[in-house]
């Protein structure tokens, strides 16, 4: 069985149906935006369900400390972003208009986009913006931090390992293989 990768198809699908129905394109950002951190957190569980998977007494391991902070940090993390997002969605639509306002008058000639798929960046004094970017920031340093961590630490561990069968090791290793892979 070889790894495959599972592209998220029917997420992209889903904004295409959201611009049809006539949201804005910041709703379809964060909407986006929140359902990768949802698969993002379901892939570092997964990291962490084959961790436990394949170390039997991972409870007295130091490494399940460290992997067991950058998980509660990004499950706190992909709470904390919908409701960061959704709960300041009406203040950023306003501060939307306001910056197409001042671009407005800065630049008469640029044209005005009306197309609902399109975000107009915001600057980085607004606080909804920094506060969506920390969390983002938080979410890389927890998948990055764990995913590669797990990866040499469990090859490690299954190249050293007595208490498994070959067979069972090779399944491990193609098991986080295909893993690494999604």
């Amino acid at each position: 069985m070889l790894p495959v990768v599972h592209l998220p198809y029917p997420l992209l699908r889903a904004t295409g149906l959201l611009a049809d129905l006539g949201f804005s394109g910041l709703f379809q950002f964060y909407f986006l935006s929140a359902l990768i951190i949802q698969t993002g957190c379901s892939v570092m569980e997964m990291f962490y369900f084959r961790f436990k998977a394949s170390v039997f007494d991972y409870e007295t391991r130091g490494f399940t400390k460290f992997i067991k902070v950058f998980i509660f940090a990004f499950r706190f993390l992909t709470i904390l972003f919908p409701a960061i997002t959704f709960g300041t969605f009406f203040y950023s639509i306003q501060l939307q208009e306001k910056y197409k306002k001042e671009l407005a008058m800065k630049d008469p000639s640029i044209p005005e986009i009306t197309c609902y798929s399109s975000v107009l960046a915001a600057p980085f004094s607004d606080s909804v913006m920094i506060s969506t970017m920390i969390t983002w920031l938080g979410c890389i340093i927890c998948t990055f931090s764990v995913i590669p961590s797990t990866t040499i630490y469990l090859n490690s561990h299954l190249k050293t390992t007595k208490n498994m069968s070959p067979g069972v090791v090779k399944m491990q290793k193609m098991l986080l293989s295909s893993l690494i892979v999604q």
